[in-house]
């Protein structure tokens, strides 16, 4: 750190060896200075001082980063008052399972007014990422958020009082659902809009922690709060939300592993822990939170079933949380919803069909590894096949009941196939439609007009992901201009008929 503009004339001057160091190599070590030490560099030199606004540091004043300990949070606000760098902060990232290594979890009140404050100086946020992966800096922040509560220890647990818990010793899903809690606690107070909200993206080494009742628990808390969520997300225009099943938070931090040890927070069937897992109040919050999303353009859902069924009911959990959707397609309407896309995502066919009335401007919709628990497929079809922005569609894996839905063109289908070769795959291997290595592009009786992109339907491969020029999951782009992929198809039965 330079701490003093004595050691910065040193460092500046044209003579010393920082000076002449690569421009790659001054810019990294710049851009590990503080921003007083970058102060005292830009006052004694002007080549350093235009040096100093190189594009990642930059970033770091554009797309600052917190943890929820108070004295990150703090820092936040001091550089979002700031007169030069404050107005440029357009993104915002939450790392909401880092604490204080030291806090408890009784602080959650001080924490969200702490947020809530940062928040109101940075004004209407463009980007918030509430991630659930670790920082840079580690897990917790090196000293206690906030000073402990005197009096609360053993005299108040001997009287029922609730037991004080230290975050260091609490689970990765039992900091998940206390920082997404502090978060949307903390917007709703402040009153800022967000326009694009991302809750809790799963990484490589982390799984989803999210539990669909910490949605529910978070707007219990906001109510209770008396604050006005409404108003806070009345402008969101883009939600991106991660979630999963129920799931078993106790236990010691010490005996989960980022890759092999999430098996220890799953609940099998049938235990005592089910019965939890399958309650009403884990299937509301979703609806709750989209219901005051009325601009909203782009909703992308992914699911994590958690739960581990027996060889009787492997889809035992699908079932249950069907209800959820079904609420969603109850209770909420989005007039001016553009973009959805479900990722495993359990439904019914009246709760489809009732979230896509409610959303007659849908112009891209993918369902992937979807199961409907009841009803059927054809009429999601055809209610999709009716809607007159529909410019693209995208079907990937989708089952109906315990078996694979067949995605194959009618063999009376007044559109032949446009990009198709059959690729030499064996039909018992297609898991009931073709191209299971590969895209598959048509149009089918959804109308040549209702859908100008054309029907896409996707499938898995294995391939090395850098091949792909069009998608990060799926590499194969099967092409056919010849009118042999259709009698290859009749010759293999695979047509629908």
């Amino acid at each position: 750190m330079v701490r003093t503009r004595r050691q910065a004339a040193l460092i500046a001057s044209h003579k010393h060896a920082v000076v002449k160091l690569p421009q790659e190599l001054l810019w990294m070590i710049i851009d590990d200075l503080e921003l007083n030490s970058l102060k005292n560099l830009r006052l004694v030199n002007r080549d350093l001082a235009a040096r100093c606004l190189i594009p990642s540091f930059l970033a770091r004043c554009t797309q600052p980063r917190t943890n929820l300990s108070a004295p990150y949070i703090r820092f936040l606000a001091k550089a979002a008052s700031h007169e030069v760098f404050g107005p440029l902060i357009k993104s915002l990232t939450i790392h909401a399972t880092s604490f204080a290594k030291c806090d408890f979890d009784d602080n959650d009140d001080k924490l969200v007014e702490e947020l809530a404050t940062a928040l109101r100086a940075i004004g209407t946020v463009e980007n918030l990422d509430v991630s659930g992966t670790d920082p840079e800096e580690g897990m917790y922040a090196a000293y206690e958020s906030v000073p402990p509560q005197p009096g609360v220890g053993k005299r108040k647990r001997a009287l029922g009082g609730k037991q004080r818990k230290r975050r260091g010793l609490q689970t990765y899903p039992e900091r998940a659902s206390s920082g997404f809690v502090i978060v949307m606690r903390a917007i709703a107070r402040s009153g800022v809009g967000v326009r694009n909200l991302t809750v809790m993206q799963m990484k490589l080494r982390r799984r989803c922690c999210l539990q669909s009742i910490d949605l529910a628990h978070a707007l219990e808390l906001i109510e209770k709060d008396g604050s006005d969520f409404a108003a806070a997300v009345a402008a969101t225009e883009t939600l991106s939300l991660h979630v999963c099943t129920r799931l078993n938070v106790s236990g010691h931090p010490l005996h989960e592993d980022q890759r092999t040890g999430f098996r220890v927070f799953r609940i099998h069937f049938p235990t005592e822990q089910a019965a939890q897992a399958t309650a009403p109040s884990n299937f509301t919050g979703l609806a709750g939170l989209l219901m005051p999303m009325k601009n909203l353009r782009e909703l992308d859902i992914i699911f994590y079933n958690e739960m581990v069924g027996s060889r009787a009911t492997p889809n035992v959990a699908d079932d249950w949380y069907s209800e959820m959707f079904e609420l969603v397609g109850r209770q909420v309407r989005l007039p001016r919803l553009e973009k959805l896309k479900l990722f495993m995502v359990p439904a019914t066919e009246a709760g489809l069909c009732n979230f896509l009335a409610g959303s007659p401007g849908l112009r891209d919709v993918a369902f992937s590894w979807m199961r409907l628990a009841r009803g059927g497929w054809r009429p999601v079809f055809d209610h999709l096949a009716g809607m007159p922005s529909l410019r693209r569609l995208r079907l990937m894996s989708l089952t109906h009941r315990r078996n694979r839905y067949n995605l194959l063109p009618a063999a009376d289908s007044v559109t032949k196939l446009e990009d198709i070769e059959p690729g030499g795959v064996h039909p018992k291997n297609s898991n009931g439609y073709h191209c299971e290595r590969g895209y598959h592009i048509y149009r089918r009786e959804f109308g040549e007009e209702e859908i100008r992109e054309g029907l896409l339907l996707e499938g898995r491969t294995w391939r090395p992901l850098k091949n792909s020029p069009r998608t990060y999951y799926y590499t194969d782009l099967i092409r056919a201009k010849s009118s042999k992929a259709w009698s290859w198809l009749e010759k293999w039965s695979l047509m629908q008929h």
